[in-house]
This record gives C-alpha cells, sequence and structure tokens, in this order.
C-alpha cells in the first residue's frame, strides 16, 4: 500500500469513528476530498464509495449510511482495493 493510499485510509478511519456514534442524528459523509473513480475497482479511491453510494448519500437513512461506512472499512481491508 503507497503512503498516500494510507494516509486516505487513515483519514476515512478517523471520520468513521464519528460517523458510527450512535447517539449522533447526524452521519458525517466519507468524502475526503479525493474524487476519482478506480477502474477496476468501480470505488472512488479516496472515500471507497460506488457511484451508487454517492449519488444517493443524502436520501439515505441513518441507518443505511452507517451501513455503507461499514462496508468502506470492510473495503479498505481488501487486498484488491488496497493497490490502487
Amino acid at each position: 500500500m503507497s503512503s498516500t493510499q494510507a494516509i486516505r485510509i487513515q483519514r476515512l478511519s478517523d471520520k468513521a469513528e464519528m460517523a458510527m456514534d450512535l447517539e449522533s442524528d447526524f452521519v458525517l459523509s466519507p468524502c475526503i476530498g479525493v474524487c476519482e473513480v478506480h477502474k477496476r475497482a468501480q470505488v472512488c479511491v479516496g472515500c471507497y464509495r460506488t457511484m451508487e453510494e454517492i449519488v444517493r448519500w443524502t436520501s439515505y437513512t441513518l441507518h443505511e449510511k452507517r451501513a455503507i461506512w461499514t462496508q468502506i472499512m470492510a473495503r479498505t481491508e481488501q487486498t484488491q482495493y488496497q493497490h490502487f
């Protein structure tokens, strides 16, 4: 994994902690301002969301957003997504 990708994953991890706070009535967007879709993986190289997740983010419920965060963190751990 490149140092750039490691930094991106750390930024996501930091945001994920806040996003998964069940006491909150707001879930942070996973966007870290690095918006580029990886052609093979079909996820954003910054936030690890699919295009559908990015487009629909504002319409998701709090529960759905937290579920997506869980999927995002799983994606960061999968080897195929770490080789951007």
